[in-house]
């Protein structure tokens, strides 16, 4: 989920972990608004503590803050550019950092 299909939107490293935040703090029944509103305390919680440590939710941005420059990953030619500049090693310590917040966030509701 790279920054909403390659855009430079939010974050895949975020919706992942909101998706798995929503596996266990989502609500069971549609109709249960209590347990809606209950589930995006941690959600939001995740976010914000995300935007301050990586600057933004937006995938453009945190390139900016990795790489010194955002791509557009949608051109084939700043996709390679994107590879060469070691955007897997990058990327996946952003996914990383995300991976653990979340796990916090899961791991401090069972405290």
């Amino acid at each position: 989920m790279p920054g909403i299909a390659e855009r430079g939107e939010t974050c895949g490293a975020i919706t992942g972990a909101l998706l798995a935040l929503g596996m266990v703090f989502g609500r069971d029944h549609l109709e249960d608004w209590e347990a809606y509103r209950q589930s995006l305390v941690p959600a939001n919680s995740f976010v914000a503590r995300f935007e301050a440590e990586l600057g933004s939710t937006l995938c453009c941005r945190i390139q900016e803050k990795a790489f010194g420059k955002s791509f557009d990953l949608m051109d084939p030619e700043a996709l390679r550019q994107f590879q060469l500049a070691d955007a897997t090693t990058k990327c996946t310590r952003v996914v990383q950092k995300a991976v653990r917040m979340a796990a916090e966030a899961i791991m401090d509701s069972k405290n």
